[in-house]
């Protein structure tokens, strides 16, 4: 992904592309239930690591500003 001599990854943009990863992956998932591959196939390895990932995201995205404050507060206690 390139940007405008200027702009890096804005706050902006760094929601935006965490929002993206963490619906791209939720739809994988729902994939997954719907057309449950058959035992031993790729996709069930995969699935291990899909669903931790998309519970993951979905809890920095909901819990990002109480992270950041405490982040902030360490830092100013240095």
């Amino acid at each position: 992904m390139t940007f405008p001599p200027g702009q890096g990854l804005t706050p902006r943009r760094v929601r935006f592309l965490q929002r993206l990863v963490h619906l791209v992956t939720g739809v994988a998932l729902v994939a997954y239930v719907y057309a449950t591959p058959p035992p031993g196939s790729n996709l069930t390895f995969g699935i291990r690591w899909l669903v931790p990932f998309v519970i993951a995201s979905g809890l920095a995205l909901w819990q990002w500003p109480r992270v950041r404050r405490y982040l902030r507060g360490r830092e100013a206690r240095r």
